[in-house]
């Protein structure tokens, strides 16, 4: 990848620019794909009222909105179009416009972080760190729902050419293997989780796909302080 180029800035022009092919597509061609597998498996163990972040919100469809039916969400998103989509369509939420790596929340604030089909944008370099926050984010035994992919990639920006909905976008990421080590490092019990087949939007189609889904559970004691490493 060209240094000059800021993967971020890539992502976050990219979304803008298709965030409603993106999402249009979803609306036309409700195929299951692991936002509906694995949502209910989060919904089904939460208390009503619990507090969630979702990283990489998107704009609110599906998963916002399904979880703020009974939850106090909060949604970031990189993309300013985004986030406007997410407001006007899942007004009872309240949504961030910026750069995970850029926020930071008081430990033990959230009873479920969620992210699906986001972190495969953020350099793999900042993984690790990503998910050490997020553990400091989520309250003893809350729950970690994300999914990660299964194949290598060190970060590459993919042409607009035959792409991405017809425009440049970025994805890195380590393999299967080297993710599930990364959860587990972090003290988060692994309940569900192995490398799975997947339909889901790719290249402006519906198209299957290889990931790693991950359910997880904070395992500290309600009584022990967490270590900042």
């Amino acid at each position: 990848m060209d240094e000059h180029v800021d993967p971020k800035v890539v992502v976050e022009a990219g979304y803008d620019l298709i965030g409603d092919r993106y999402g249009n597509l979803y609306q036309a061609h409700p195929t299951p794909s692991l936002r509906e597998e694995y949502l209910p498996l989060l919904l089904d163990r939460l208390e009503p009222g619990s507090n969630v972040l979702e990283i990489g919100a998107g704009n609110g469809i599906p998963v916002t909105r399904d979880l703020a039916r009974k939850h106090h969400v909060t949604g970031v998103d990189i993309s300013g179009g985004q986030v406007e989509r997410a407001r006007r369509q899942v007004p009872a939420a309240t949504f961030i416009k910026g750069d995970i790596m850029g926020l930071d929340f008081p430990d033990a604030t959230f009873d479920a972080v969620v992210s699906f089909y986001a972190i495969l944008h953020i350099p793999r370099d900042e993984h690790r760190e990503l998910l050490e926050r997020v553990f400091h984010w989520i309250r003893p035994f809350g729950w970690l729902l994300v999914n990660l992919a299964a194949g290598d990639d060190p970060g590459t920006v993919y042409a607009a050419e035959g792409g991405f909905f017809g425009v440049s976008m970025y994805f890195s990421h380590f393999n299967a293997d080297h993710n599930e080590a990364l959860v587990r490092k972090r003290r988060l019990r692994d309940c569900a989780s192995g490398p799975a087949w997947a339909t889901d939007v790719g290249g402006g189609r519906l198209q299957t796909s290889r990931g790693l889904p991950v359910v997880a559970r904070h395992e500290a004691s309600r009584s022990l302080t967490l270590p900042h490493r």
